[in-house]
């Protein structure tokens, strides 16, 4: 999948404003870059006093988990942003909106932060993939007629957006074999 969403969007991706020789960061890029902009972050919450880069990895984790459900930082920002509104919570509502905000606006920032630097994460290949396909119709004809038969191997580990991107470009005809190990 990440491999395919690579190469449509070195193909595709100035569409969408991408630059055309973006790199792919590591996990460990990826860190490096939040830590070296941390205070870009608005990070109260999620910066203890002690180490302020403790929830670096989580953060990133929690980032790309959001990415393989096709949460856009838009979209969380939006969630978050209602959660204020809605605090029918039983736990400390203002505590949760804090915290929700804060993740919310992590989220684009770090997105921001890889923009700039011409770098997208594994995530990224996907996500953007699906925002290219939604917004440039003619590039999703264009992407059927080239790939009129699609076979997925290892079906079973296939995630939220990996699968929209699979019925995106299936249809009309769906045209698709999977293949999946029915002891996972």
């Amino acid at each position: 999948f990440h491999s395919f969403g690579e190469r449509i969007l070195k193909d595709y991706g100035i569409e969408i404003g991408l630059p055309v020789n973006f790199s792919i960061y590591t996990a460990s890029q990826q860190w490096m870059m939040v830590y070296n902009n941390l205070t870009r972050f608005e990070l109260n919450y999620y910066r203890p006093l002690g180490n302020p880069t403790r929830f670096i990895h989580a953060l990133l984790q929690h980032f790309s988990r959001a990415k393989d459900e096709e949460i856009t930082p838009e979209a969380y920002l939006k969630y978050a942003q209602e959660a204020v509104l809605n605090t029918d919570s039983e736990i400390n509502p203002e505590e949760e909106t804090r915290r929700l905000l804060e993740v919310g606006s992590a989220y684009h920032t770090y997105n921001q932060i890889l923009l700039e630097h011409g770098a997208l994460d594994f995530g990224d290949l996907i996500s953007y993939t699906l925002r290219l396909l939604h917004s440039r119709p003619r590039v999703l004809v264009e992407l059927r007629r080239r790939f009129k038969y699609i076979l997925v191997d290892e079906f079973q580990d296939t995630n939220y957006a990996q699968y929209e991107l699979i019925k995106m470009l299936a249809a009309p005809q769906n045209n698709i074999t999977v293949v999946g190990d029915d002891d996972q």
